[in-house]
């Protein structure tokens, strides 16, 4: 995950945290998603950095985050 982030230009740091973490709630305020089977919903957004994007699928139960993952990069 992290060769990912770096991949795109964000990094391990006060400002690629405060990056990805907008760009959660922003995710988690914006959209309704999928809802999966186990009551949870799955959201699929596109997150940008300096160097480029990576597609992420969030897990949300309820207002909880669950998991994420990433695709694309190295």
């Amino acid at each position: 995950m992290l060769r990912q982030l770096e991949s795109v230009g964000i990094f391990d740091n006060a400002a690629g945290r405060s990056l990805l973490s907008s760009h959660l709630e922003g995710v988690y305020s914006g959209t309704k998603g999928i809802l999966q089977s186990n009551g949870r919903y799955l959201r699929e957004s596109l997150l940008m950095g300096p160097r480029g994007g990576l597609k992420v699928e969030s897990i949300w139960e309820g207002n909880k985050l669950i998991t994420i993952k990433l695709l694309g990069g190295k």
